[in-house]
């Protein structure tokens, strides 16, 4: 079995973001002198994950794996094999490894906080023979080096720079590949319209959520969007915005979390009354890690919430 571990100078929460978002990990992963231009992650239990490492030659070197458990800050547990640039399975002689290297292996990483560091224990199930002539120790200890490097650079760099939380980290369960569908009621006196869309959601810097839709419109049209969510430590408030290919209006969100449950309030055009702006109220809710539920309402003139609009999103990767 092959253990490498490191004690870094950063909070499990801070390495732990560097592990699972794919702009982060290309600053580090690899031995010294290598690059990885090419990082892909769908950090959930069934997600995977697919990188190129190429060496200061220019070989390029594909590994993917599958993550079989994540616990936010705590534990990664992922699968890990030699892949071509589609990601499918190659034998490990392809980048000169030995015969007998395992055609695939699980990686273990352990984050454990000890006073305000992080004492880091990645495990490779690589029998014992094959762990000194292979190199591997070596490149697992450079890769951590260069880990720990950019975590304490990006802690300690410019003023103003944040470290992800808690509640940064819920709204990484966003991220993936999703497809939609739901429906609208438009007008009082009209039945509900239906919709379907795909949404992709990515990372930015673990700290940002960026989604990116496009698909129907309950009237029938075709629409764009892009939307952000983040977290404010100072206002203790999430906040995000939201565009679409059909209107010019920016919509800026701030809500609050309660439980499993996202509550985000905005303002906007009056859907009812044309000319007007109105006040609305956009609730997610999971109902598994694969499934959210969004619920939009309208603020009526006797104050109450009224739902308007139900969309049920189920990721595909």
């Amino acid at each position: 079995m092959l253990e490498v571990t490191r004690l870094i100078d950063s909070p499990p929460a801070s390495v732990f973001a560097a592990w699972t978002d794919p702009e982060r990990v290309k600053q580090w992963w690899g031995p010294k002198g290598f690059t990885t231009p090419v990082c892909t992650i769908d950090p959930h239990p069934g997600g995977a994950w697919l990188t190129c490492m190429r060496s200061p030659e220019g070989r390029d070197y594909w590994c993917k794996g599958v993550y079989r458990e994540i616990v936010a800050d705590k534990r990664i547990v992922t699968t890990d094999f030699f892949a071509d640039e589609t990601g499918n399975p190659v034998p490990p002689t392809r980048y000169g490894m030995a015969a007998d290297w395992p055609a695939e292996t699980l990686i273990t990483v352990d984050f454990t906080e000890q006073e305000g560091k992080t004492r880091l224990t990645v495990r490779q199930t690589v029998p014992d023979p094959l762990v000194a002539d292979s190199g591997a120790v070596q490149g697992w200890s450079e890769s951590l080096d260069r880990l720990a490097a950019t975590v304490t650079r990006s802690q300690g760099g410019c003023p103003g720079m944040s470290t992800p939380q808690a509640e940064h980290r819920w709204l990484h369960r966003l991220v993936g590949e999703w497809t939609s569908e739901g429906e609208a009621t438009m007008a009082a006196d009209q039945p509900p319209a239906k919709f379907k869309g795909r949404e992709s959601v990515r990372s930015l810097g673990g700290l940002w959520v960026i989604g990116e839709g496009r698909g129907e419109m309950p009237d029938g049209g075709e629409m764009s969007s892009v939307i952000t969510f983040g977290y404010d430590p100072d206002k203790a408030k999430f906040v995000g915005t939201f565009i679409a290919s059909v209107g010019a209006h920016l919509w800026l969100y701030e809500g609050t979390l309660n439980g499993d449950v996202l509550t985000l309030d905005t303002e906007g055009p009056d859907f009812v009354a044309a000319g007007k702006m109105a006040r609305y109220r956009d609730v997610v809710e999971w109902a598994d890690d694969d499934h959210r539920i969004l619920t939009s309402h309208r603020l009526g003139e006797d104050g109450r919430w009224q739902a308007f609009m139900t969309a049920h999103y189920r990721r595909t990767r």
